[in-house]
């Protein structure tokens, strides 16, 4: 299956059935989904217990590890090319991962992703992305302004992610950021898809 995708969970018990359904449900049918239980008082175990499906994987931290360290849990046991995170809180429409993947038919391309719809937006804004004219931005010092990549949409080569460390494990919510900077800096270009193809659901203080 050429993607892994990988799924942090951390006492997402409300929101997590729905986001592993938007991933299994998608129209490429090749993936594999890893969640990574950090360490839930309800066990993600517990919570899909009732999933069939061969392409859906568990693993368990005993303890909450903090979202780097799950992320590269899920990173170590993927298995595919192609790496995409989507968190327990954040859905995917269903041509996602089949609109993305042509992106890395171009050996340049080492991260593609798209504009996302925005749940909960404190002052209503609905996409994440309002001018598409300056992407894919993949050059620095524009990248340094500012993190341009919507985390849910973000499809990278594996082998990519690995070379340069994967997620860096104190680097808290600028996690993605700092990964995106080192694909950067180790020569890869983006692609970018102007269509909204991911809901992601804005923080909530109740949420963590």
């Amino acid at each position: 299956r050429p993607v892994s995708v990988v799924m942090a969970a951390h006492d997402a018990e409300e929101t997590l059935r729905a986001s592993v359904e938007s991933a299994l449900g998608q129209s490429e049918e090749r993936l594999e989904l890893i969640v990574v239980d950090d360490g839930s008082r309800i066990p993600v175990a517990e919570v899909l217990a009732d999933a069939r499906d061969e392409r859906l994987r568990i693993i368990r931290h005993p303890r909450n590890r903090g979202l780097p360290q799950a992320r590269n849990t899920g990173l170590r046991h993927a298995r595919g090319r192609f790496l995409a995170q989507l968190d327990a809180d954040d859905l995917w429409l269903p041509g996602y991962a089949s609109t993305l993947l042509p992106c890395f038919d171009d050996p340049a391309i080492g991260l593609a992703y798209s504009n996302a719809r925005l749940l909960g937006h404190p002052d209503g804004q609905e996409l994440s992305i309002q001018d598409a004219s300056v992407h894919p931005m993949d050059e620095f010092p524009k990248f340094a302004e500012q993190n341009p990549v919507p985390s849910p949409t973000a499809m990278m080569r594996i082998d990519a992610v690995r070379a340069v460390g994967g997620y860096l494990s104190w680097a808290g919510p600028a996690l993605d950021y700092h990964l995106y900077a080192k694909l950067i800096a180790a020569g890869w270009r983006f692609a970018y898809v102007d269509t909204p193809l991911a809901w992601y659901r804005w923080p909530a203080a109740e949420r963590g």
